[in-house]
């Protein structure tokens, strides 16, 4: 069956454009949401609620909505989910829309503060002024511009700096200018440059002249102590009730979190990290220990004090990361990149994130995510065998009407467990069906056949996989006749009745094999075979029917 499909869906970001008339009570709201997954055949919307029977429908390549006319003094929330077959839908990722009453004056922004670092050695100074995205270094102008360049050439295959984005210009004049990406902190920066400095000074000063060799000692040497372990960085992070330890240390991080969070949601969170900062190209690798434990490695050539500064930020980033899903965000600083299309002056934009995956219960968990009901139409032929399996030379026409209660238990993505009950009119001519061949009307007078009405209950397996549906099926029901000689051989339990209402009746058993095509998400279409064991009778009945199939 369709419901079988599991549909693993997280919306990625909604973003919400709002544009108020001027001199007017109104506005007009426009969502956005992103296409992230090609698969997804279908979204559907509701406006401040999640009734079953208030949402709009629209086309998988829909990517926004807009409403006007909205009330300017309140704030309207949209639910978007999507799904892949348009019948199981994924939780709701929400977005809400509020105008903000303007402030009173726009204040001129606070120019931003560069780090400024001052350098001493052998008499001469070297002056840093760090900013954000760049810094620019002062030395002395009698260096020359290709000693720079060798040392800066130097740092850089010692530590890949190119690798992490940093350019580097020599102005002439003894300065030197670096440019890297907006994202570095400033205090990172000012660690980098202290590490700098200090390769610097080794860089520039001559090495010691080798002291000659001691006499030999006429005494054993003193014992040699152990040298002192070079301590880790701890840090302690609180946030909600919650704790993060880290303990820091060469060339490796464990960071130790509450345990019942699942490698999914760590999965998660460092995957935004490396697309936000590129961690990966930095050589930092990521691996899980025991729950609630994580192993941060990294190039030993990363200072302790450097990690420290970076963790600082990651924790930032990871209070921002569990907070509450649905909230107006902040309008952007001016320097950080867009997250979507440039909003246009007048029209503050909200994001919401959208339900994180790992937040969602998976849809193999899901109570009766694969229940269907399903209404069968079927006609065909039956014919009659005695015991023995040999055919007797009757053929009966066949109308049915079905009700499927589908995968009432499933077991994985594609098996499931329900019932099934049929109702089905068999036909036979009184006098043989080539009777009536000189008056064709005749076929349709129903006082010209004798009829078997049955109705059973049977337990279904079913099998789905994309549109097909293979199911089996057995089960007992009840079957009763109107009163004539042909009915001897197939109902063998006796008749009820008297003159013209008497009936024949029997008990059988019933089994059911059959597949179906589903061509959409209601209509199917498919053929089956039916079989039934008259049980007192002993006559053995067989069925080639074609299906039609609506679910629901």
């Amino acid at each position: 069956m369709q419901g079988f499909r599991k549909l693993i869906i997280a919306l990625t970001a909604l973003l919400m454009i709002i544009s108020v008339p001027l001199a007017a009570a109104q506005m007009t709201v426009r969502w956005e949401w992103l296409l992230d997954d090609p698969d997804v055949t279908a979204y559907r919307y509701q406006l401040d609620g999640e009734e079953p029977d208030g949402w709009t429908v629209v086309s998988g390549d829909t990517d926004s909505v807009e409403f006007t006319g909205l009330d300017a003094d309140r704030a309207y929330t949209l639910y978007v989910q999507r799904s892949y077959d348009g019948e199981h839908w994924s939780a709701s990722a929400a977005s809400t829309a509020e105008m903000e009453e303007p402030a009173p004056a726009v204040e001129e922004p606070v120019a931003e503060e560069p780090i400024v670092r001052t350098y001493e050695y052998a008499g001469y100074t070297l002056t840093a002024t760090i900013s954000t995205g760049s810094t620019v270094l002062g030395y002395p102008s009698s260096v020359s511009d290709s000693d720079a360049a060798a040392f800066i050439a130097l740092e850089n295959g010692r530590y890949g700096y190119g690798d992490m984005g940093v350019v580097y210009s020599l102005e002439g004049d003894g300065t030197a200018l670096f440019t890297y990406p907006e994202t570095f902190a400033k205090e990172t920066v000012a660690a980098e440059i202290d590490r700098l400095v200090e390769d610097l000074i080794a860089y520039i000063t001559p090495a010691p002249a080798p002291e000659p060799a001691p006499e030999p000692a006429p005494e054993p040497a003193p014992a040699v102590e152990e040298p002192v372990a070079d301590e880790p960085i701890v840090r302690t992070y609180e946030y909600g009730g919650y704790s993060l330890v880290a303990t820091i240390d060469t060339g490796a991080t464990l960071l130790e979190y509450p345990s019942f969070v699942t490698d999914d949601e760590v999965n998660g969170f460092f995957a935004v990290e490396n697309s936000k900062y590129g961690l990966a190209d930095l050589g930092v690798v990521y691996s899980f220990g025991e729950p609630g434990n994580v192993t941060l490695t990294y190039p030993e050539e990363y200072s302790k004090e450097t990690v420290a500064a970076e963790l600082d930020i990651l924790v930032e980033d990871l209070i921002a990361y569990i907070t509450a899903p649905v909230e107006v965000a902040e309008p952007q600083p001016a320097e950080e990149p867009a997250a979507a299309e440039e909003p246009v002056a007048e029209e503050p934009v909200a994001e919401a994130e959208a339900p994180a995956e790992e937040e969602a219960p998976a849809p193999a968990e899901e109570s009766g995510s694969g229940f269907a009901f399903s209404l069968l139409f079927r006609g065909g032929v039956m014919s009659a065998f005695d015991e023995s399996f040999r055919f007797n030379g009757d053929i009966f026409a066949e109308a049915g009407i079905g009700l499927g209660f589908d995968n009432i238990i499933t077991m994985g993505e594609h098996f499931g467990l329900g019932l099934r009950s049929d109702i089905v009119v068999d036909f036979l001519p009184k006098d043989g069906w080539d009777h009536y061949s000189n008056d064709v009307l005749e076929y349709f007078n129903v006082m010209n056949y004798a009829e078997i009405v049955s109705a059973d209950l049977k337990l279904m397996m079913d099998v789905a996989s994309g549109p097909v549906d293979l199911y089996l099926g057995g089960g007992a029901g009840f079957a009763i006749g109107n009163p004539h000689t042909l009915f001897t051989d197939y109902l063998g339990m006796g008749t009820i009745g008297k003159g013209a209402m008497e009936f024949s009746m029997d008990w059988f058993a019933s089994g059911t094999a059959g597949v179906r095509f589903y061509l959409g998400n209601v209509f199917s279409f498919g053929v089956e075979a039916n079989y039934r064991y008259m049980v007192n009778a002993q006559r053995h009945l067989g069925s080639a029917d074609v299906v039609l199939g609506f679910t629901f």
